[in-house]
């Protein structure tokens, strides 16, 4: 493990056991501290805490501050941070819910791992994870450049591994992303749209 890597799995390791308050709701005071880092609050917040961890570390945000998980997938894939094995302190995506993401906190011999993921029974929480379900392994930078403020209009699904999916809108201006939210609401039962402009602050 890098020195960088160390500072990620210990970061993500000390917020083990921060519970939702009240139970379920994607809230509470540490949450919402998590949720700072990419706006998304009240939302499920397993890639908000991945990007708080990355922020304490000096290497977040990432992905455009992103609270979706397969939207931090695809964008390590196009920027070359996808790496085939699992390693402590990189980042897992998961095939779970709508999308899931974690921290690798250990490796073990048969190549099962241990992550440690937010908003994994409501909580920050240890868990041993397999393979089979794994989308992406995700070896991040070391220190970015100095970020850059930017407007940038987008959607997403912020999702969690018990399926709960929220979908987040953010624009400079509503013509940018409003069209394309009705062919997206359709996939999901269960969602609330949030409406909010944002400057973002994007790294790497």
């Amino acid at each position: 493990m890098s020195v960088n890597d160390d500072r990620v799995v210990a970061i993500a390791k000390a917020e083990l056991g921060v519970r939702e308050s009240p139970n379920g709701s994607n809230d509470g005071p540490r949450v919402r501290q998590y949720q700072s880092a990419t706006g998304a609050y009240r939302a499920p917040w397993c890639a908000s805490f991945v990007q708080w961890v990355l922020m304490k570390a000096g290497i977040g945000p990432v992905a455009n501050r992103t609270a979706g998980a397969y939207y931090l997938g695809d964008y390590a894939h196009s920027h070359g941070w996808t790496i085939a094995n699992p390693e402590p302190g990189c980042g897992v995506v998961y095939n779970l819910g709508a999308g899931h993401t974690g921290i690798v906190e250990s490796v073990n011999p048969d190549g099962s791992f241990y992550a440690i993921e937010g908003n994994e029974s409501n909580a920050v929480s240890r868990v041993l994870r397999h393979r089979n379900i794994v989308r992406d392994f995700i070896r991040y930078p070391g220190e970015l450049p100095p970020p850059r403020k930017a407007n940038v209009p987008r959607f997403e699904v912020v999702s969690s591994a018990n399926g709960h999916a929220r979908v987040v809108a953010s624009w400079g201006a509503w013509t940018k992303v409003g069209p394309s939210l009705p062919r997206l609401l359709v996939k999901f039962r269960n969602r609330l749209v949030v409406r909010r402009r944002v400057v973002t602050v994007t790294k790497g």
